[in-house]
């Protein structure tokens, strides 16, 4: 079992932390992307964008459904604001839902959200009537991360626009009301909002179902382990019936199906005498 060595962190304290190592390839796997993007569009070369970016009518269409994960590790080479924010949100929340969750659940939760989001803009773009229209960009996925973090911390302090100080759940219900208003005002805008509407709600129902399938998953585990024990407890007590058979009435009486039954138990028990 996965030893989970979290502890929270209040206030403002963005720079006194460790950064884990899963954040590290997350964030060393994006700039290395975007560099080569990039390098390759500088000699009018599109490949990373024409196979990788979320394109509606060829996710769909041509089935190119690795479109719905890969768009969150590509960039707009013509705004480093957009990578430079992403990247920023990623280490400022992700270090600490990285040390809660550990790597592996972590990056589960920043896929899922990333697709949650693709699915979402998908959608939105068909009854838009704009398939044609890509998408790149982490923000799906960091919109989960923020959608996380106002679950596990609803009343931890941020600042926002990195000057009001406000509470993570306003927070995230203001992203919410801003992402809705503006995707169902069928305005173009250059924003994927529904991407970031999909990457909250992943969020949201990650934290749900993951408290949820732990309890079951642990319930399962002590049923299976009071099943196990109750088998072996009812093997000992043949075992033990079966020997004080022998010893008042000799070995020869026991049946073949017995003696069998007698041999495989002697072989459990050595198997768990050499256990560590």
């Amino acid at each position: 079992m996965q030893r989970n060595t979290f502890r929270g962190r209040g206030g403002f304290e963005l720079f006194n932390r460790p950064t884990p190592r899963v954040i590290k390839i997350l964030l060393y796997v994006n700039i290395g992307v975007y560099i080569g993007d990039f390098l390759l569009r500088l000699l009018r070369i599109h490949f990373l964008h024409d196979w990788f970016a979320l394109t509606p009518e060829r996710a769909v269409s041509d089935f190119m459904v690795w479109q719905y994960l890969t768009y969150a590790y590509l960039h707009s080479p013509t705004s480093p604001l957009h990578i430079l924010f992403n990247l920023l949100i990623l280490w400022m929340f992700g270090c600490e839902l990285a040390g809660y969750f550990g790597a592996k659940r972590f990056l589960v939760l920043y896929h899922v959200a990333a697709f949650t989001g693709g699915v979402a803009q998908v959608v939105s773009q068909y009854v838009k009537n704009a398939p044609a229209e890509s998408t790149v960009g982490a923000s799906g996925a960091i919109m989960g991360l923020l959608a996380a973090y106002a679950l596990l911390f609803p009343n931890r302090q941020i600042l926002f626009f990195l000057i009001v100080p406000m509470k993570m759940k306003y927070f995230i219900l203001i992203i919410i009301g801003v992402d809705f208003i503006s995707g169902t005002n069928f305005l173009s805008t250059g924003t994927a909002h529904f991407c970031h509407l999909g990457g909250i709600l992943a969020g949201f129902l990650y934290m749900f179902l993951s408290g949820r399938l732990g309890e079951f998953f642990l319930r399962l585990e002590e049923k299976m382990r009071a099943r196990e024990a109750e088998k072996e407890q009812d093997v000992r007590n043949t075992v033990d019936a079966l020997l004080e058979k022998i010893r008042r009435e000799g070995i020869h009486t026991l049946s073949a199906r017995e003696k069998r039954f007698l041999n495989n138990a002697s072989k459990l028990y050595k198997k768990e005498d050499h256990l560590p």
